[in-house]
């Protein structure tokens, strides 16, 4: 449960999820790659640049957020009331 996670444990799993999408967005680069495989293999290489994964993204890629910044707005967020 969300409530039993610490600030820490909760960044820890945030910066995994970057690096490792988890649920839609990891399903979208599974697509997108078999999707990128399929256009390249039937592409005219004479006519056309290889595809890459990008072009066939649902999803925008994200930007890596700053650590420290996160760390501090996942710290503040959570912090027990005095």
């Amino acid at each position: 449960m969300l409530a039993d996670l610490s600030a820490s444990e909760l960044d820890d799993w945030y910066k995994f999820m970057r690096h490792e999408p988890i649920g839609p967005e990891r399903t979208d680069y599974g697509f997108a790659l078999l999707a990128s495989i399929l256009a390249n293999v039937n592409r005219d290489p004479k006519r056309r640049k290889p595809f890459s994964l990008d072009d066939f993204l649902l999803f925008e890629p994200r930007v890596p957020a700053d650590p420290v910044d996160l760390s501090e707005q996942l710290k503040t967020a959570f912090a027990k009331p005095e």
